[in-house]
Formats: C-alpha cells, structure tokens, sequence
C-alpha cells in the first residue's frame, strides 16, 4: 500500500513500539536446533524497524512462543544478535492492533482543519459556485447577493475537513465502471494554504444495499465509500450560508427611540 497514513494509528503503534523492552535474558548463545521449539524458526511475529541512528541498516526482532515457565513472556531474538531474551506478550499483543498497512491509512479526507482552508468549490448537477477567502473574511464567487455568514461559513468548511472514509476498495479497470466517477454525482475541490496544487473529492454511485457512496481522493489516487451525508454536503447552496433576512412583509419591531404611534381614528357616528 503506497498512501498517506492516519496519524493518530501511526502514533498509537509507535508508542507500542517504544514500549517493547527485555523483560529477562535468557541464553547468551542459544542452540540453533531449540529454535524451532521455542517458535523462532518461523518467528509468530517478526518486527523490523529503522533508527535515525543508523538508517541504513533495519533492526529485526523475532517474536516466538510463549515461555512454558512463564506464559506472560514470549520468547524474543534480534537477528543481528546472539543472545535470547524474553519479552511482555501484552506489549506484543499491542501491535497487534495493526493487522496490515490498509490499516494504518488515512480516512480522512484532508487531514487540516478549516483555517487552513483557502477556497472551497462545489459542483453538483452542472451547478457550481465557490467561497474563498479574501483577508480576514470569506467571499462567495459568482453570486450576487449579500456576503455570507462568518459562523455558517464556519460550521460548513468544518463539515468539509471532517469527510472521513468508512473503508478502502482495491479498485481495477474492470470494476471502474460502476463506481460513477465519469458522470459524478457531485465534486468538492479544496485550496489550502501553502499548497499549489488543490485536493479533489469525486462522489459517485451508492453501492447496492446500502446508504453509502463511492468516492475518489483524486490526488491519493484511492478508491473510497463515505457516509452517505457528503451528499448534504454537496446540496449546500450559497443562499444556505447567507444571513437569514426576514421577509418583505414583516413588520419590524419596535425600537427604543421610536415615536408612539398615534391612536386609530374614532369611529364616526353619522
């Protein structure tokens, strides 16, 4: 899998494995025949890691069964080392958090929140408007009418940077087609600060049976199903994040200062 990792899964495995320590030396120079007895020969679980240290060279750690004196430890090898150690199975067990790289990647859409968010387009049965950023206040492209709504405008960029993948699809040639991508449901096109080039989001068909919908991340080149509420998303119209106004025939409501008004006329007797 060649994508953008999540951050929060790399962390939390990162810390299980600064937390991997000896728990207990056990042979300086183990017999080559106990490896297959003690699980190292095919190692259960076998983790390599790379040191800023010394880049160029992987540290490899074989991870066997448990020892029989002490189920709570496993038995443990460096391949680059002679001796036996044993290591917490409960810490090897927190890697285990990680089935394989598709979990590590990311499911948001854009990792940023919305004040780094410059310009917003949204295009949706060949209608297409944008907000964008002008100084301090945000603006709205090709529409006539009043300027928008500052905590509106916020509360939609926010909908926008929280658009998260439910899961991942390996997707071929052959399945292309039914995922919509050639005559799109609707497109979300996003500018953020410091980057030249924007990130595009490509909502396509639902998938039979369910609310959801096919999504492309155009610039990760992956294939996603989101909620089904980016369609709300993709329904939100400039009028949306205006002020609201009150009609035309309200009648305004009084103010301090304002005259009393004069009394109705006296109905006439004749």
């Amino acid at each position: 899998v060649a994508d953008r990792a999540e951050s929060a899964e790399v962390e939390q495995l990162l810390g299980a494995v600064s937390d991997l320590r000896i728990a207990r030396f056990l042979e300086d120079a183990p017999a080559d025949e106990a490896a297959a007895e003690r699980g190292l020969d095919q190692a259960a679980q076998e983790l390599s890691v790379r040191l800023d240290s010394a880049p160029e060279a992987a540290v490899t750690v074989l991870v066997g069964h448990p020892l029989p004196s002490d189920p709570s430890l496993r038995y443990a090898k460096r391949t680059d080392e002679g001796p036996l150690y044993a290591v917490s199975a409960a810490t090897i067990d927190s890697l285990a958090i990680v089935a394989s790289a598709t979990d590590l990647r990311a499911r948001a859409w854009l990792e940023t929140s919305r004040e780094q968010l410059t310009k917003v387009q949204v295009e949706r049965e060949r209608t297409s408007w944008a907000i964008a950023k002008s100084a301090d206040a945000w603006v709205l492209e090709g529409t006539e009418g009043p300027p928008p709504e500052t905590a509106k405008v916020e509360a939609f960029l926010d909908r926008v940077t929280a658009v998260r993948a439910e899961r991942f699809l390996e997707e071929t040639g052959s399945e292309a087609a039914p995922y919509g991508f050639e005559s799109p449901a609707g497109t979300l096109t996003v500018w953020l600060e410091g980057r030249d080039q924007p990130e595009r989001l490509v909502v396509g068909n639902t998938p039979d049976g369910t609310s959801l919908r096919y999504a492309r991340f155009e610039s990760r080149q992956v294939t996603a199903e989101l909620p089904g509420a980016v369609m709300d998303l993709l329904a939100t119209t400039p009028e949306q994040l205006r002020p609201a106004s009150l009609p035309a025939t309200a009648e305004r409501a009084p103010e301090s200062g304002d005259a009393p008004a004069a009394p109705a006329a006296a109905p006439s007797d004749g």
